[in-house]
């Protein structure tokens, strides 16, 4: 699923209404009904007292139409018109004329003056600023913003949170509308994937009002969302006369220093996500312990005659528990020399690639990183804000033509080019082991010849599903690693059933 900005939302919006045959007025009409459909789950139409405030564009409109739906239904409202700007639209003031021929009253704010006493309003409605927002809203709706805020009713914002920009971040001093649920219209935003936004948009619901699959897919944009239907399409079936040597071999390098449950559950994940035979070198005291978590596994003790005598090992992984000591420093730069064709670096590996930076240059092409925050500040230095975070993660990518996965919620994947944030999993993966778990996943993929985007893609996506499935089970608090592992072949067997 794409992610567009303004200006190509508005051009599929063009496209649409022509395509369709549609007036401006009908394609609100449709969202707003869409909407509308939305907000009866969340209101009691009966005890409820919603104020909607609405802006003078288009989202506005919006706003407009949902007052007069809600009256239909004798819902109790009072509508505001935040009164910003003197020009509307033609599908904006037709819902006024519908209004006032419903002798609903609307009220106007056009200066801090005007703010209402937001009591007793149970619900609020926030239209007053759309996805076109590019400069600081007026000082007075910043104080209304910031009001609205302090209410302990439950705010719905339409489409975009008002204050919130689509292509840069917010000031420290600007204010933006913090609401308990996003109804945002086909597509996701970008604003609502990156941490120092997104904290404030942990509910978000598409609505799809039936904009043209034909233009979003014309429409070129670096920034997607992982959603089943993409995943679904890059899970292989396997061949009735397939064998192990048809699924590769994974080699697993850590598990240092007493650090074995990492490397043994990256060796878990791993068995369960696919690949023909994992091997997994990790310091001879864990032997007994890897032996007892992981019988399938095959136990390398020497790491440098197992890199020598199988030159082709379909995919390695590295880091998970390795230390930074001498000998992983050592194994390290044996892997490197090595040049596998198939390489993924978690964990101590992207510790220890940040402390040698001319290792960089020894990486092979299309190797995966899949760095935590703090890592990848390591390896690419402070930034600014999320978008800066963006832009120095995609030079970092084109530089050394690797893969970055910066895990988080919505982790996401850039390859120098392109950006995929991930729409599964829950805060229950915010937990030691998570990571380790993820290596597995990934490297069982790459270990079984999916392309290198594409493994990271399938790996994080289904990463997050086990998570989900696990809820049935656990609590986002109860959830550990090893849970995600047992909930790996559930996770399967759903995108299996989507494959045609």
């Amino acid at each position: 699923m794409k992610i567009l900005n303004a200006k190509e939302l508005a051009e599929v919006d063009a496209f649409t209404m022509n395509s369709q045959s549609l007036s401006d007025w009908e394609l609100m009409e449709r969202a707003s009904s869409r909407a509308f459909l939305e907000i009866l789950k969340k209101i009691n139409p009966e005890k409820d007292f919603v104020y909607i405030f609405c802006g003078t564009s288009n989202n506005g409109g919006d706003g407009l139409a949902l007052a007069r739906m809600l009256n239909q239904k004798q819902v109790k409202i009072r509508v505001f018109e935040v009164a910003y700007s003197s020009s509307t639209s033609k599908a904006y003031q037709k819902n006024i004329k519908f209004l006032k021929e419903n002798r609903i009253q609307i009220n106007t704010v056009q200066n801090q003056n005007e703010i209402p006493d937001l009591n007793p309003a149970t619900c609020i409605i926030d239209a007053i600023f759309g996805v076109g927002l590019n400069r600081r809203m007026p000082g007075f709706i910043q104080e209304l913003v910031k009001k609205i805020n302090l209410t302990e009713a439950f705010k719905i914002s339409i489409d975009v949170p008002s204050g919130m920009y689509l292509e840069q971040s917010i000031e420290t001093d600007e204010e933006f509308v913090i609401s308990d649920l996003c109804l945002t219209f086909q597509l996701p935003k970008l604003p609502f994937l990156l941490p120092e936004t997104g904290h404030y948009v942990e509910n978000f619901k598409l609505i799809d009002i039936g904009l043209s699959e034909e233009k979003i897919k014309q429409t070129k944009t670096p920034y997607n969302y992982i959603t089943t239907s993409d995943v679904s399409s890059i899970l292989k079936k396997r061949a009735k006369f397939s064998h192990k040597g048809s699924f590769g071999n994974a080699l697993l390098i850590g598990g240092y220093e007493g650090m074995w449950g990492s490397v043994i559950m990256t060796t878990q994940a791993c068995l369960r996500s696919g690949a023909g035979k994992v091997y997994t070198h990790l310091d001879k005291t864990g032997r007994l312990v890897l032996a007892q978590h992981a019988l399938e596994s095959i136990y390398i003790q020497n790491c440098p005659k197992a890199l020598k005598s199988n030159p082709n090992w379909n995919a390695i992984g590295v880091g998970m528990g390795l230390g930074l000591s001498n000998n992983a420093v050592q194994l390290m730069e044996e892997v490197l020399a090595h040049q596998p064709k198939r390489l993924l670096l978690d964990a101590d590996a992207i510790n220890l690639l940040s402390k040698q930076k001319n290792w960089l240059k020894l990486l092979p092409k299309n190797s995966v990183l899949t760095p935590h925050i703090g890592e990848l500040k390591r390896l690419v230095g402070e930034w600014d804000n999320d978008f800066d975070k963006l832009n120095k993660a995609k030079q970092f990518c084109k530089t050394y033509q690797v893969v970055l996965i910066i895990k988080g919620a919505h982790t996401c994947i850039c390859d120098g080019t392109n950006f995929y944030f991930n729409s599964s999993g829950n805060p229950g993966l915010a937990k030691a082991g998570s990571g380790d778990v993820l290596a597995g996943v990934i490297t069982a993929l790459l270990a079984q010849n999916y392309k290198v985007l594409e493994a990271c893609q399938l790996g994080v996506y289904l990463h997050g599903v086990a998570a989900d499935l696990a809820l049935e089970s656990f609590s986002e608090h109860s959830l550990i690693a090893t849970d995600v592992i047992s909930y790996l072949g559930k996770a399967f067997q759903l995108l299996e059933s989507k494959i045609d």
